[in-house]
């Protein structure tokens, strides 16, 4: 039985407290965009929340707790990441987030690389799940093909993900997102030959 996470739940409310009071404060017309606004991003960390609970009481035989803490730790990520963003969204309405230090836009970028770091750097403490992962007949059947994949993709999630932290921050256009690219076509490449490697070895 999974239990509730606190944190996720008390974000949530965070999440709706604060786009209602911003918009009863504002008044902004349309009045029902901006409701929308105002409760769509603290409703998907509420539909991730409800799918990682669900996931959760059914384990998708994954008997490792270790792994199973590390698959919830993902969860919440994903939960504050959908908070941040609707943080930022608010920031904007009021005029409390200016572009002085870094532009909302490139915020987003940087929020988003963060959410890679996080989420990669728990993947090597996963074991085949059904939940989150490189999912697939060799990494389901294949525990030690799971443990070696997902340590490759989460070191290399780590620096792809530090990367776009950096370009978001320093880089301006074109060069930010020729820098994103090269990075995501070089961390596929890796992900691809090591997968693989392992699907060779387990024929051999």
């Amino acid at each position: 039985m999974a239990t509730m996470d606190i944190r996720q739940i008390m974000l949530i409310v965070a999440g709706y407290v604060l786009g209602l009071a911003v918009i009863l404060a504002l008044h902004p017309a349309p009045l029902l965009v901006s409701l929308l606004i105002a409760v769509t991003l603290p409703t998907a960390a509420a539909a991730n929340y409800k799918i990682f609970q669900r996931l959760g009481r059914r384990r998708n035989g994954d008997a490792d707790p270790t792994s199973w803490v590390a698959v919830r730790e993902i969860g919440f990520r994903i939960s504050l990441f959908s908070i941040a963003l609707h943080l930022l969204i608010l920031g904007s309405l009021t005029g409390l987030l200016g572009a002085e230090l870094i532009a909302p836009a490139r915020l987003v970028v940087v929020f988003f690389g963060l959410l890679l770091i996080g989420i990669s750097n728990l993947l090597p403490r996963t074991r085949p799940n059904l939940a989150v992962g490189i999912r697939t007949p060799l990494t389901l059947e294949n525990r030690d093909a799971w443990i070696g994949v997902h340590r490759v993709a989460g070191s290399a999630g780590v620096v792809f993900g530090m990367i776009i932290v950096i370009a978001g921050t320093f880089l301006r256009n074109p060069t930010m997102p020729q820098v994103i690219s090269a990075a995501a076509w070089t961390t596929m490449a890796i992900l691809v030959a090591t997968y693989r490697r392992h699907s060779r070895r387990r024929s051999a």
